[in-house]
């Protein structure tokens, strides 16, 4: 039948319809089941990395210096002494443009927002998915329910509300494989880069997750070579050359970024520094099986409908889809082998297999031609459904229990990691379900808090999530009326994206995102603090005292204060030279800390870090908040001439009897004038009547007083106090200082006076 233009462009709007449609069902689903919380540190490390680029401190994590006393840490050093992620950029960069949106809004959490990045990614992994599937020419219906599966019943719906580099490296290889599946059919004398661009960038990204993923890229270079080389087209040779640089040049872009982004951090092109036990040293037979067949995390126990790929081998063949099947099966088989012979081929506290969740997009092809039986009331088509949909069930623990929670409350409980492993009993598949209800249920909507929510917030989120599948239900039905048709897109549209602000603003305030170690209220009093008085120039510095809640705390920093750089320092009990060096070098540069201390009383002896500061910098503010002090400390700037004054003496025996037994020499003193701030360096004698105050005030031409800092003199060597007072930089202000008695007030003169002048 020979259609018309009109005929192929109402096929075409009906496709997209179709892919809209889609899309807006999967991310309703996965906005449904949202959780809002961070559920591994590999998350954090990634997101350190984002709030860097977003505060303009390159791709450093200081934010998670503490993160080096963990074994294996997530961050290592690199050659300039700064600290980086082991992480790949990609997922980095897809948080991106989230976080930045969520550091605009005070009522949006960054990382709650942040964390919606992979359910839009896997939403738009299903379009693709059903794209491919129309490639094969299985028909809409069989394409529609295969990327349906694909997003729902496999290990994509539960890592879908995670940060994790899964997702990410499942989207480049799906493209890939929709590209290169699309180059086979590429025929005509045209260039038409179109297949060869998706394959390519698909490559780029699958890299750009994770570094190792090249190992995939081979299989898919040698699939185009035989479609370019072996297959009958009526392209040219000259096209074909042509097809192949591009494919080239776009997968390149990924290794070009990751190998430049190696050596920026490290010096090194191909890997980096790892701790000794970081090795590909799994004997394959173990790898391999735990992989596959495990109980803990077993791909064909998480994701049965893999199994699916054997009956489906026929039409394969029939088809002569070989190097079709080929392809999808190679690339996923390098990918499980690698990850076989990772050390941790488990991936940690994780859901299933984590680390080949990456081969699960070629996995699901190579089943999608068995779905064409589901419907069939013949026994085959009863027993396929029946497999999709316990490929469905096992998601659902992993979607409605906070899996990393979990499994630290089994291990606390004595199960042996091995047992969660291996042993049948003792797998999350079987023992989650009881789980549901019980602590560590993960989505936003059964949390306790959820409850306690104002009725207008509850109600708003309800309606909207109302609004947006009473849409979807509208769409996918076959009549519809033309008033309908017109703003349906729109609502499949907007609904969704308004749900995905609704939910990150309502896990904006989940207790499970607050620092274990700090009254909420306290905290946010203290952050709205930092974001009224920060300037550019300034910097955080956490100070996490052992035991503390070092990753809770930094992910609320990060969650919650304004964009500002960010030190995660763990504090030692003594700053040792090469600490010392390192935090010198990342305060370099800025002009102001804001020190947060927890439980950490003034001129507490162990509070190293805060000593520490005080020897280099010049204390100003401190303010109390609760149990937490935030203290603000200046930097010298070496391009600002510094005043040197001589020494005074105060409280003269012949001019003062009264204070004569607490006469005292003080100096020298120094003085650097900045645009809203002086810096004075004051020198105490070894002994000094421990009685003694000091007073710095800044007056105005009429003697009013415009700011003051009070304290004792220094009692420790140096004996020095170093001193931080706002400044006016306006002329007629100055700068004086006052001794006086703390038991009585009175005031020691110098010179006959009642302070000394310390300028301008």
């Amino acid at each position: 039948m020979i259609r018309t233009g009109k005929d192929k462009t109402t096929i075409r709007s009906s496709l997209k319809k179709q892919e809209l449609w889609l899309f807006s069902l999967l991310l309703t689903i996965y906005l449904l089941t949202y959780s809002g919380v961070i559920h591994a540190v590999d998350e954090l490390s990634a997101l350190a990395v984002t709030d860097s680029l977003v505060t303009g401190t390159g791709w450093s994590t200081r934010q998670m210096e503490w993160d080096q006393l963990r074994t294996p840490p997530q961050n290592i050093a690199g050659v300039e002494g700064d600290l980086y992620s082991k992480k790949s950029l990609g997922p980095s960069l897809v948080a991106l443009p989230f976080y930045a949106l969520g550091k605009q809004f005070e009522t949006l959490g960054a990382i709650q927002v942040a964390l919606l990045a992979n359910a839009f990614l896997t939403a738009a992994a299903g379009v693709l998915f059903l794209r491919a599937g129309r490639l094969l020419a299985l028909g809409d219906r069989t394409a529609m329910l295969g990327a349906l599966a694909f997003g729902l019943a496999t290990p994509m719906f539960p890592y879908a509300r995670t940060l994790f580099s899964e997702p990410l490296a499942a989207f480049g290889l799906l493209m890939a494989l929709y590209g290169a599946l699309g180059e086979r059919r590429n025929c005509g004398t045209a260039l038409q880069p179109g297949p060869v661009l998706w394959a390519g960038v698909g490559i780029s990204l699958l890299v750009l997750a994770k570094f190792s993923n090249v190992v995939a890229a081979p299989v898919f270079g040698l699939y185009l070579l035989a479609v370019w080389l072996v297959e009958p087209q009526d392209t040219t040779a000259a096209i074909r050359w042509q097809r192949a640089l591009l494919f080239g040049a776009s997968a390149a872009v990924g290794l070009l970024l990751t190998l430049g982004y190696n050596y920026l951090r490290f010096h090194t092109f191909f890997g980096f520094p790892l701790e000794p036990s970081e090795q590909f040293n799994t004997p394959l037979v173990t790898g391999i099986t735990g992989q596959l067949f495990s109980a803990g995390k077993g791909l064909l126990w998480y994701m049965p409908m893999a199994i699916l790929a054997l009956p489906a081998l026929g039409w394969w063949r029939r088809e002569r889809r070989w190097w079709d099947a080929a392809l999808a099966f190679f690339s996923a088989a390098t990918l499980i082998i690698l990850y076989a012979l990772w050390y941790d081929w488990p991936g940690g506290r994780a859901w299933g297999p984590r680390m080949v969740i990456v081969a699960v997009p070629a996995l699901a092809l190579l089943a999608l031609p068995a779905l064409r039986w589901v419907g069939s009331r013949r026994w085959r088509g009863v027993v396929v459904a029946g497999v999709v949909l316990l490929s469905l069930a096992v998601q659902l623990p992993g979607v409605l229990v906070n899996f990393e929670r979990q499994e630290g409350l089994d291990m606390q409980a004595g199960v042996p990691f091995a047992q969660l492993l291996w042993s049948l009993p003792h797998s999350p598949l079987i023992t989650y379900w009881g789980k549901l209800l019980g602590p560590t249920r993960d989505p936003l909507w059964l949390q306790p808090y959820f409850s306690t929510l104002p009725l207008w917030h509850r109600g708003g989120v309800v309606l909207v999530a109302a609004a947006t599948i009473t849409a979807l239900i509208l769409a996918s039905r076959s009549t519809q009326r033309t008033a309908m048709r017109r703003w349906l897109p729109a609502a499949l549209v907007t609904l969704p994206l308004l749900l995905a602000m609704l939910m990150a603003a309502t896990a904006f305030g989940d207790p499970r995102t607050e620092d274990t170690g700090a009254v909420r209220e306290e905290t946010a009093a203290l952050l709205a603090a930092v974001r009224e008085l920060q300037r550019p120039g300034d910097v955080v510095l956490l100070d996490t005292a052992a035991g503390s809640d070092a990753p809770g705390r930094t992910a609320l920093w990060l969650n919650r204060a304004p964009a500002i750089p960010l030190i995660g320092w763990a504090r030692r009990a003594q700053m040792d030279a090469a600490s010392a060096a390192r935090l010198g070098q990342w305060l370099d540069g800025y002009r102001r800390v804001w020190l947060n201390l927890q439980n950490t009383a003034e001129n507490d002896p162990g509070s190293t870090t805060e000593r520490w500061l005080a020897a280099h910098g010049f204390v100003g503010e401190q303010r109390w908040f609760g149990s937490q002090r935030l203290v603000e400390v200046r930097l010298a700037d070496p391009s600002t001439p510094v005043m040197l004054l001589p020494e005074l003496r105060f409280g003269d025996a012949q001019t003062d009897p009264a204070t004569a037994l607490s006469a005292t020499t003080v100096g020298p003193i120094s003085v650097q004038w900045q645009p809203d701030a002086a810096l004075a360096a004051i020198t105490w004698p070894a002994a000094i009547d421990p009685d003694l105050r000091y007073s710095l005030q800044v007056l105005d031409a009429a003697g009013t007083l415009f700011a003051q800092r009070d304290g004792a003199p220094a009692s420790a060597a140096p004996h020095t106090s170093r001193v931080s007072v706002p400044w006016p930089a306006q002329d007629g202000y100055r700068l004086i200082l006052k001794l006086y008695r703390a038991s009585d007030g009175a005031v020691l003169t110098t010179t006959g006076h009642a302070w000394a002048e310390l300028g301008p």
